[in-house]
């Protein structure tokens, strides 16, 4: 399909991490001010609305998503569905989980995969959040949060600073 204009105010978005608190958020206000939204889920039912500020809604399923697409970020072939047909125009990666329940290098492996398909379907927008304490930020956090950094939390903050660092490169 044609690109739209870029002063057309309606965009589409691809969000990764969609069942998670911030991801949700996004594609739950993405879909409020009329955005098409595709998401990625391991488990679709469990893309629900947010919390945050769904309200009464809160834990009903998120309707009005454009695409939901069944998979793993961390293949390719799944992530490429995402974009597949769709006129993607921005990408919103708020991957996230417990590392022994997503692996050591999920976020770095997927994150890879997305640039990938953003590449391949040429997607030049895209936002990765990541906590305080990631990359240059690692002086602005709190000294009792450094100590979990380097403990408790060690293996996730060491993917998630490899995962900002495939933007660098």
């Amino acid at each position: 399909r044609p690109r739209r204009s870029s002063s057309s105010l309606k965009m589409s978005i691809a969000v990764f991490g969609a069942t998670g608190g911030t991801g949700g958020e996004v594609a739950f206000q993405a879909l409020k001010n009329g955005q098409e939204v595709t998401c990625l889920c391991r488990d679709p039912t469990t893309l629900t609305v947010p919390e945050g500020s769904g309200g009464s809604e809160a834990g009903l399923p998120l309707r009005g998503v454009t695409n939901v697409v069944k998979g793993s970020v961390t293949n390719q072939a799944d992530v490429d569905k995402v974009f597949e047909g769709q006129d993607v125009e921005g990408v919103v990666v708020a991957l996230g989980g417990k590392t022994k329940d997503v692996g050591p290098t999920m976020l770095t492996d997927g994150t890879s995969c997305i640039i990938n398909a953003c590449k391949k379907y040429g997607v030049k927008r895209i936002a990765v959040v990541t906590p305080i304490g990631v990359g240059d930020s690692k002086d602005q956090a709190p000294f009792a949060f450094k100590i979990l950094m380097a403990t408790v939390m060690s293996s996730i903050f060491k993917d998630k600073n490899a995962q900002e660092e495939l933007f660098a490169a």
